[in-house]
Protein backbone atom coordinates (compact mmCIF):
# COMPACT_ATOMS: atom_id res chain seq x y z
CA UNK A 1 0.00 0.00 0.00
CA UNK A 2 1.24 3.62 -0.60
CA UNK A 3 1.63 6.09 2.23
CA UNK A 4 -0.68 8.28 2.67
CA UNK A 5 0.11 11.97 1.18
CA UNK A 6 -0.94 15.48 1.95
CA UNK A 7 -2.87 15.19 -1.29
CA UNK A 8 -4.52 11.85 -0.56
CA UNK A 9 -5.41 13.44 3.47
CA UNK A 10 -6.82 16.87 1.53
CA UNK A 11 -8.89 14.45 -1.10
CA UNK A 12 -10.24 12.56 1.97
CA UNK A 13 -10.74 15.86 4.00
CA UNK A 14 -13.29 17.40 1.02
CA UNK A 15 -15.27 14.02 0.63
CA UNK A 16 -15.61 14.06 4.54
CA UNK A 17 -16.35 17.41 4.98
CA UNK A 18 -18.80 16.90 1.50
CA UNK A 19 -20.70 14.35 3.25
CA UNK A 20 -21.49 16.15 6.44
CA UNK A 21 -23.10 19.53 4.35
CA UNK A 22 -24.59 16.53 2.38
CA UNK A 23 -26.37 14.83 5.50
CA UNK A 24 -27.09 18.26 7.40
CA UNK A 25 -29.34 19.46 4.10
CA UNK A 26 -30.86 15.97 4.21
CA UNK A 27 -31.81 15.98 7.75
CA UNK A 28 -33.86 19.54 7.00
CA UNK A 29 -31.74 21.82 9.37
CA UNK A 30 -29.81 22.70 6.13
CA UNK A 31 -32.91 23.53 3.86
CA UNK A 32 -33.11 27.87 5.29
CA UNK A 33 -33.12 29.74 1.88
CA UNK A 34 -33.04 33.30 2.34
CA UNK A 35 -34.89 35.24 -0.64
CA UNK A 36 -32.76 35.43 -3.83
CA UNK A 37 -34.47 38.28 -5.21
CA UNK A 38 -36.40 39.73 -2.47
CA UNK A 39 -37.08 43.04 -3.84
CA UNK A 40 -38.68 41.25 -7.18
CA UNK A 41 -41.38 40.50 -4.63
CA UNK A 42 -42.14 43.87 -3.38
CA UNK A 43 -44.97 45.85 -5.06
CA UNK A 44 -44.08 48.86 -6.62
CA UNK A 45 -46.23 51.10 -3.95
CA UNK A 46 -44.30 49.48 -1.16
CA UNK A 47 -40.85 50.21 -3.22
CA UNK A 48 -42.32 54.21 -3.56
CA UNK A 49 -43.38 53.74 0.10
CA UNK A 50 -39.82 52.84 1.61
CA UNK A 51 -38.20 55.38 -1.03
CA UNK A 52 -39.50 58.05 0.81
CA UNK A 53 -39.36 57.08 4.03
CA UNK A 54 -35.65 57.23 3.50
CA UNK A 55 -35.54 60.38 1.44
CA UNK A 56 -37.74 61.93 4.71
CA UNK A 57 -35.80 60.68 7.12
CA UNK A 58 -32.23 62.45 5.24
CA UNK A 59 -31.23 65.31 7.34
CA UNK A 60 -28.29 67.81 6.46
CA UNK A 61 -25.55 68.50 8.77
CA UNK A 62 -22.91 71.06 7.48
CA UNK A 63 -23.31 70.38 4.37
CA UNK A 64 -23.58 66.82 4.49
CA UNK A 65 -26.37 64.76 4.03
CA UNK A 66 -26.92 62.36 7.25
CA UNK A 67 -29.47 59.67 8.59
CA UNK A 68 -30.00 59.16 12.20
CA UNK A 69 -28.81 56.09 13.46
CA UNK A 70 -32.25 55.72 15.75
CA UNK A 71 -34.44 56.61 12.40
CA UNK A 72 -32.30 54.24 10.57
CA UNK A 73 -32.67 51.79 13.01
CA UNK A 74 -36.84 51.66 12.27
CA UNK A 75 -36.61 51.72 8.59
CA UNK A 76 -34.42 48.72 8.89
CA UNK A 77 -37.09 46.86 10.87
CA UNK A 78 -34.48 46.50 13.87
CA UNK A 79 -36.59 46.99 17.30
CA UNK A 80 -33.95 46.45 19.78
CA UNK A 81 -31.41 49.62 19.32
CA UNK A 82 -28.32 47.02 21.14
CA UNK A 83 -29.07 44.29 18.02
CA UNK A 84 -29.04 47.27 15.88
CA UNK A 85 -25.44 48.55 17.17
CA UNK A 86 -23.83 45.46 16.43
CA UNK A 87 -24.52 46.24 12.86
CA UNK A 88 -23.02 49.84 13.93
CA UNK A 89 -19.97 48.50 15.08
CA UNK A 90 -19.46 46.27 12.13
CA UNK A 91 -19.94 48.82 9.54
CA UNK A 92 -17.35 51.11 11.70
CA UNK A 93 -14.81 48.12 11.30
CA UNK A 94 -15.91 47.63 7.44
CA UNK A 95 -15.07 51.94 7.57
CA UNK A 96 -11.81 51.35 9.05
CA UNK A 97 -11.03 48.67 7.03
CA UNK A 98 -11.12 50.95 3.99
CA UNK A 99 -8.90 53.54 5.36
CA UNK A 100 -12.22 56.20 5.76
CA UNK A 101 -12.24 58.17 9.18
CA UNK A 102 -14.58 56.79 11.59
CA UNK A 103 -15.49 60.09 13.28
CA UNK A 104 -16.48 61.48 10.16
CA UNK A 105 -18.88 58.84 9.07
CA UNK A 106 -20.23 57.86 12.13
CA UNK A 107 -20.39 61.15 14.65
CA UNK A 108 -21.55 60.41 17.96
CA UNK A 109 -24.60 62.97 18.13
CA UNK A 110 -26.89 63.88 21.80
CA UNK A 111 -30.22 63.97 20.90
CA UNK A 112 -33.09 64.87 23.55
CA UNK A 113 -36.54 62.63 23.11
CA UNK A 114 -39.41 63.11 25.39
CA UNK A 115 -40.13 61.05 28.36
CA UNK A 116 -43.18 59.81 30.27
CA UNK A 117 -45.27 62.94 31.17
CA UNK A 118 -43.28 65.61 29.47
CA UNK A 119 -40.00 65.02 30.76
CA UNK A 120 -36.76 65.22 28.39
CA UNK A 121 -34.28 62.64 27.99
CA UNK A 122 -31.14 63.00 26.23
CA UNK A 123 -30.12 60.07 24.21
CA UNK A 124 -26.76 58.94 22.41
CA UNK A 125 -27.34 58.67 18.71
CA UNK A 126 -25.17 58.76 15.94
CA UNK A 127 -25.36 61.20 12.94
CA UNK A 128 -24.70 58.72 9.79
CA UNK A 129 -23.70 60.10 6.30
CA UNK A 130 -24.82 57.82 3.12
CA UNK A 131 -21.39 56.49 3.54
CA UNK A 132 -22.16 55.19 6.80
CA UNK A 133 -25.83 53.59 6.05
CA UNK A 134 -24.05 52.10 3.20
CA UNK A 135 -21.70 50.19 5.06
CA UNK A 136 -24.29 49.23 7.40
CA UNK A 137 -26.94 48.08 5.02
CA UNK A 138 -24.31 45.71 3.86
CA UNK A 139 -23.71 44.80 6.90
CA UNK A 140 -27.28 44.50 8.37
CA UNK A 141 -29.29 40.86 7.82
CA UNK A 142 -29.89 40.19 4.20
CA UNK A 143 -33.16 38.59 4.49
CA UNK A 144 -34.99 41.61 5.97
CA UNK A 145 -36.61 43.35 3.08
CA UNK A 146 -36.02 46.29 4.50
CA UNK A 147 -31.67 45.64 4.66
CA UNK A 148 -32.24 44.29 0.77
CA UNK A 149 -33.89 47.85 -0.15
CA UNK A 150 -31.53 50.50 1.66
CA UNK A 151 -28.77 47.90 -0.30
CA UNK A 152 -29.78 49.06 -3.07
CA UNK A 153 -30.90 53.09 -2.08
CA UNK A 154 -27.56 53.37 -0.50
CA UNK A 155 -25.70 52.26 -3.16
CA UNK A 156 -26.75 54.96 -5.45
Amino acid sequence: MAPFTAFDFLLYNDFRIWRIFRNFNRSGYGNYKPFKYPLRNMKTEDIKHLFSEFEDAASEIEGVECWSARELQALLGYNKWENFEKVIRKAKDACAIAGEQIEYHFPDVRKMIEAGKGALHEIVDIALTRYACYLVAQNGDSRKIEIAFAQNYFAV
